[in-house]
């Protein structure tokens, strides 16, 4: 997007999200850009192109994220990693298959959409994530 388009809100800021790590907050908060950014390309009807390009950086920046966040929860031996990637490997495999009939012409983006990646990423961020807080806290990496 050329930076003079507002963005409509599908996912508002919340310190819920938040689970006292600075990379990873920043990180979600990355995350919750690209998915309003996504949500209001949708909504104001950008062109298949723009749409395509966002929902790539979406994915690009998920992967990223996920992977250092188990990054760092292999580090510390997280007891609960296994689940964590679990949920990660879901989420990424659902969005290369939107990505795929996307490109294929087969899908556009829906309301069903942008619910699945609001409710998914609020889930995940006020339940999954905040599960590993009490271990970093204790590892002191938070």
């Amino acid at each position: 997007m050329d930076g003079t388009t507002s963005v409509l809100e599908l996912i508002p800021w919340s310190q819920t999200y938040s689970v006292g790590v600075g990379n990873f907050d920043g990180q979600h908060r990355g995350l919750v850009g690209l998915i309003n950014e996504f949500h209001s390309a949708t909504v104001s009807g950008q062109s298949k192109e723009i749409l395509e390009y966002v929902l790539d950086r979406l994915v690009k920046y998920a992967r990223e994220h996920f992977s250092a966040e188990e990054h760092v929860l292999e580090a510390h031996a997280y007891p609960g990693l296994e689940v964590h990637r679990y949920e990660h490997r879901k989420f990424l495999e659902s969005m290369r298959k939107f990505q795929q009939d996307f490109r294929a012409g087969k899908v556009t983006p829906t309301v069903d959409v942008m619910f699945f990646l609001r409710d998914w990423f609020k889930k995940h961020f006020q339940g999954t994530d905040q599960r590993y807080v009490p271990f970093l806290k204790l590892k002191k990496v938070c």
